[in-house]
């Protein structure tokens, strides 16, 4: 497990956030002391998904990555519709998005160097995703602010609106997900593809731009990765191409190939084959299993010790939750009282405070990625956590407040609305827009990302006094 982590420091806060409620201390320092609890074991919980996921085979790895990467914001989501917050849970939704889109990704721009950007196609996609989850949000906020004064039960028409549309979403990133597993055998016909070459014109193609025995880099389960990034050590064959990294943009409308290249197919040009096997899929892939320790790789070959491994990250994977639920409920509790009793409203909490407590453990991972000059990764951990939170944790959310008899809909203020649609153009003009150069300046734009987040910030702080 994470023992060296700076963050396990604050475990200490998980029995004092217990103790703190039952000795009856006031509400600001069991809020602030369950809040603190919550970041260490966000990272317990992250790194014990990692390793049962690094056990589970491809495709229940990627599946387990997929539902409990993003457990915390789900239990802080349900343990506030229990206490009936459905508009801070509104506003955390919101909030997880933003701090992954500005606060997030600006930090990992500022520590990071600059390094090439992700491809046309690849961005493409990316930013294709990212306008699929401002959608996702914004019809279901237009349909209530356009037909909200010609019915009386308009209130009831956008909860059932959003209840179908959050199943509807569910469905089509359940069809993604299926789409992408289906996908992992391209890899291997790939590799066949160019091994089919002649000896002559293997060595007309550019090398790799990294070497192939180059070890894989640990990231969030929350990454969204390109098939093309390469396979584990003892899972399968490397991509001849793989970069863990971007393409040229030359060659990002090129179409995929499955099939090796027949006998009268040899006289093609060399830079179309290279072309061709570079573009090997369009499509994204949630990062199943590229999270091996980063001192001891997993290995394939001790069944014991594996089996021990996998039973003690089980453990720690219900113990984490068990704890957060915990930490979360009386958290949550003591929001009425926080809010009366200090200036904090309940959109700076729902908006800020618990999308920062939520996500502190991976604005950790992600600035250390950053910083190690592996800035498109950090990317990809940021973008794919907000995509992942946009389509998934949000209709998720959705359906446990439909069962818990909460009118927990999709629609939101114009303020809210307007702080998406912005960070989502930001992040598409700023990062995703510099496809087949460099992130030049990518200081700057971070700082300025951070900015954009500072002044929602100070929107939320001050929305109760526009309000009145």
């Amino acid at each position: 497990m994470v023992i060296s982590s700076p963050l396990n420091a604050l475990l200490v806060f998980v029995p004092v956030g217990l103790v703190s409620e039952m000795a009856g201390l006031g509400p600001v320092v069991i809020f602030a002391t369950n809040a603190a609890a919550i970041v260490p074991l966000s990272a317990l919980l992250t790194d014990a998904t990692e390793r049962v996921a690094a056990h589970a085979g491809d495709t229940v790895g990627a599946l387990l990555n997929i539902s409990l990467g993003n457990l915390v914001e789900l239990i802080l989501f349900i343990a506030a519709l229990c206490h009936d917050h459905v508009r801070i849970v509104q506003a955390s939704i919101l909030g997880s998005l933003l701090v992954n889109l500005l606060l997030i990704l600006g930090s990992a721009l500022i520590v990071g160097n600059d390094e090439p950007a992700y491809n046309a196609a690849d961005a493409q996609l990316l930013a294709c995703l990212l306008s699929v989850s401002v959608f996702t949000f914004l019809i279901p906020t237009a349909f209530n602010f356009a037909f909200s004064s010609a019915s009386h039960s308009s209130g009831l028409i956008s909860l059932s609106f959003s209840r179908i549309s959050s199943l509807l979403i569910l469905a089509i990133y359940v069809l993604y997900l299926v789409h992408e597993i289906r996908s992992r055998c391209r890899p291997v016909v790939l590799v066949d593809l160019e091994s089919s070459l002649s000896a002559a014109e293997r060595r007309q193609l550019p090398p790799p731009l990294l070497p192939l025995n180059s070890p894989p880099q640990p990231l969030s389960p929350r990454t969204i990765r390109f098939v093309q990034d390469g396979l584990l050590p003892g899972r399968g064959r490397r991509l001849v191409d793989s970069t863990a990294g971007f393409r040229p943009r030359a060659d990002s409308w090129q179409p995929p190939i499955s099939r090796k290249v027949s006998p009268s197919r040899r006289d093609s040009s060399v830079g179309d084959i290279r072309s061709n096997l570079s573009r090997s899929s369009l499509t994204l892939r949630i990062l199943r299993d590229v999270h091996l320790d980063r001192h001891q790789p997993v290995s394939q070959d001790d069944g014991q010790g594996s089996r021990k491994e996998v039973v003690v990250a089980i453990a720690m994977l219900v113990l984490t939750s068990g704890l957060m639920s915990l930490n979360a409920e009386l958290l949550v509790g003591t929001i009425n009282q926080v809010t009366r009793r200090t200036n904090l409203s309940e959109p700076v909490i729902g908006l800020i405070l618990l999308p920062i407590v939520g996500n502190v453990a991976e604005y950790v991972t992600v600035v250390a990625v950053a910083a190690r000059e592996k800035l498109h990764l950090a990317v990809a951990v940021a973008v794919g956590s907000s995509i992942q939170i946009a389509l998934c944790v949000t209709p998720l959310t959705l359906l446990a407040g439909w069962l818990l008899h909460r009118d927990l809909a999709l629609t939101f203020n114009t303020f809210e609305m307007a702080t998406l649609v912005g960070a989502v153009l930001l992040v598409n003009l700023l990062i995703l827009s510099e496809t087949g150069s460099t992130l030049r300046t990518g200081g700057l734009k971070g700082v300025l990302m951070c900015a954009c987040y500072i002044i929602i910030g100070l929107g939320a702080y001050f929305a109760p006094a526009i309000e009145a």
